[in-house]
């Protein structure tokens, strides 16, 4: 496989607030090195870098892909602070109008994290491709369960709890509000023992729900 074959789809900037650290400039000039050609944006919750992003892309013969990694809840009348990561990307120019949509929607719901509900997604879902995200995404969290707070000095410890119905659950409601055909269920490996078990078990969830795969590295 070539370099050209390959596109890296989930990607943060220093945009991803106290979470991602590489620049735009950065991150290009890493991208023309490699010698890709496609290239896409997903910062947490955002869509500020989307412009500079855009014309570094275009200056270095790189074609950009626009997206955000939204933060997720099932239903904004659910006041719960956890919020599930999904990525979201822009097929086209619809897809585009309906990241910004759904980014203004995120804002004005706001609790703790500018958050879309499943509602939202399902109301503005034309145009775009929706990937689950790492480990926080609303198919790999309940795959497998989490982290353990730590108690008097002690370490935190991921200590394996896993709901695998409520991933299913999840994973459904996604195709219901996108389509099969628009849904990418996610495998990651970053170097985390976990995420070896979560991703044989989102291979056996694609294979039993017809649902395709995508490697991402969800670079910082």
């Amino acid at each position: 496989m070539t370099n050209q074959e390959i596109v890296h789809l989930h990607n943060h900037s220093s945009h991803s607030f106290l979470d991602g650290q590489q620049s735009i400039q950065d991150m290009i000039a890493r991208a023309k090195e490699l010698g890709l050609d496609s290239i896409a944006i997903t910062n947490h919750g955002n869509i500020f870098a989307w412009i500079e992003f855009y014309k570094e892309c275009k200056k270095n013969g790189i074609k950009p892909i626009l997206g955000s990694e939204f933060y997720l809840t099932d239903d904004h009348n659910n006041k719960h602070r956890h919020a599930h990561h999904l990525v979201v990307l822009a097929e086209n120019e619809v897809g585009l109008n309906n990241i910004v949509r759904l980014t203004t929607i995120a804002n004005r719901n706001f609790y703790y994290k500018p958050r879309i509900d499943l509602n939202d997604l399902q109301n503005h879902n034309e145009g775009v491709v929706v990937l689950t995200a790492c480990m926080h995404g609303p198919v790999s969290y309940w795959l497998f369960d989490k982290m353990t707070w730590p108690k008097d000095g002690e370490e935190s410890q991921l200590k394996e709890a896993a709901n695998i119905p409520e991933a299913y659950k999840f994973a459904k409601d996604l195709i219901r509000c996108v389509g099969r055909d628009r849904l990418f269920l996610e495998v990651q490996d970053g170097g985390i023992p976990e995420q070896k078990l979560i991703n044989a078990r989102v291979r056996k969830m694609a294979s039993e729900l017809d649902l395709r795969l995508v490697a991402t590295q969800d670079a910082h």
